[in-house]
């Protein structure tokens, strides 16, 4: 910034004038790769098949670029760009599963992790084309669930047990994992109605079983549901609504 002081004011005078003048920012270089400033699409693409032999190169700049391009795609598999809020939850929920996972299949402490991911998600089974070859991975999920409705409940609120919004936050961050795990693992995975339908059913039937609330009494819990459930909710609420209008009946 520069500060420009008049030198034509007396001495005397009460008031200074004083004149502030940014400078203009200072713009960022680009890479030699980047489009430039002022340089047309036409131009950069001129440029960029050159190629500079007083640098030594023997290919052309577009190559080069299409290449870096290429690993940057590589790179990029398999990259969380959830929130980090979401992503402490998805971890926190996968080591709750794997933990179970661990004292289901009685699997050592010292199991590696690709044991551990090969238990958690197994392969489809052998010579099985139908819908059984994802049996063992629903056998996995559909206990979980079971097992969360009775270990789910903070110690702190004063529900008797999890909420349904919990259970189906549970349900999706599984199926998260489901499909993260085959594809990283370059394995054809199931869709997903063939596992989380299933899924779906559990969480239900354990809703109506244990009587789940729709929500937490407690204030502190957030709530999570998706919006087929929202849906359900906002139906039966204006079920509610219409029952109890009598006007004009």
């Amino acid at each position: 910034m520069t500060l420009l002081v008049p030198t034509d004011i007396p001495h005397s005078s009460p008031c200074l004038s004083v004149d502030f003048v940014l400078d203009p920012p200072i713009m960022p270089e680009r890479p030699s790769e980047f489009r430039q400033r002022g340089e047309t699409t036409d131009d950069w693409l001129d440029r960029s098949r050159r190629v500079d032999p007083d640098a030594g190169d023997d290919v052309d700049g577009f190559s080069k670029m299409m290449a870096e391009i290429e690993r940057e795609s590589e790179e990029a598999a398999g990259i969380r760009w959830h929130s980090h809020e979401t992503q402490q939850r998805q971890d926190a929920i996968l080591a709750h599963f794997q933990d179970f996972v661990k004292k289901l299949e009685r699997l050592p402490d010292d199991v590696t992790d690709g044991q551990l991911e090969e238990a958690c998600f197994p392969p489809p089974k052998a010579g099985d084309s139908g819908r059984s070859k994802w049996d063992p991975l629903r056998r996995n999920l559909k206990l979980f669930i079971g097992f969360v409705v009775r270990f789910g409940v903070p110690p702190g609120i004063h529900d008797a047990a999890v909420s349904d919004s919990c259970l189906a936050q549970y349900r999706e961050v599984l199926m998260f994992w489901v499909s993260r795990s085959y594809r990283l693992r370059d394995m054809d995975g199931p869709r997903s109605h063939e596992v989380s339908n299933e899924v779906t059913e559990a969480v239900q039937h354990l809703d109506a079983k244990h009587g789940i609330t729709r929500r937490s009494q407690s204030i502190a819990e957030k709530s999570y549901v998706n919006i087929d459930e929202l849906r359900q909710m906002v139906d039966e609420g204006m079920r509610a609504v219409d029952g109890k209008n009598t006007i004009g009946r």
